[in-house]
């Protein structure tokens, strides 16, 4: 199997913003899957933010090329589900 290729970033936080990230690990998640994540979906977030939507294309080769096959599938069932529930809410607004 074929490595990705990847980069490091260090960044600083402060003590209440690790602390939550702490607490919001998932049971066998690392802080690292965590990070990367959260990059990947504020990535997706900007990219919404503009003239184009997402698509599941996008989806995947961003999240492909961060995340590790572990953390791949719960990142991308988390993107989903938000997506989803927007619709959701977004068609009980219109009914």
């Amino acid at each position: 199997m074929a490595t990705t290729p990847s980069k490091t970033i260090s960044a600083r936080v402060d003590l209440a913003t690790h602390a939550g990230v702490i607490a919001a690990l998932r049971p066998g998640e690392k802080v690292n899957d965590f990070l990367v994540a959260a990059v990947a979906g504020e990535l997706l977030r900007r990219r919404a933010s503009g003239s184009k939507e997402p698509t599941l294309g996008d989806l995947g080769q961003l999240v492909q090329a961060s995340l590790s096959k572990a953390s791949l599938s719960q990142s991308l069932l988390t993107i989903i589900d938000s997506k989803l529930n927007r619709l959701m809410t977004e068609l009980d607004v219109q009914s």
